[in-house]
């Protein structure tokens, strides 16, 4: 195991509600460096076949629950 994994299981062990083998996969999420993680979230991705905006609709996702909030400021909503 992990050093850094190994640190974080001892931080959540009396954490209640996660089986073990479900507390190690979030242990190791947070113990996995940024590059790691963003690769695990694209794979998952594509195996759901969600790694599109076109594959997410045709599963009834809709752009604008995903999009990003909009700025109340006028100059970001102006026609050019």
């Amino acid at each position: 195991m992990n050093k850094k994994v190994a640190q974080w299981m001892d931080r959540i062990k009396d954490y209640p509600g996660l089986e073990e083998d479900e507390r190690y996969m979030f242990v190791r999420s947070l113990a996995a460096p940024p590059d790691q993680r963003w690769e695990w979230m694209q794979k998952t991705l594509h195996s759901l076949d969600l790694h599109t905006r076109s594959s997410r609709r045709k599963y009834g996702f809709k752009s604008q629950e995903w999009a990003r909030p909009r700025c109340k400021r006028a100059c970001c909503h102006a026609r050019h």
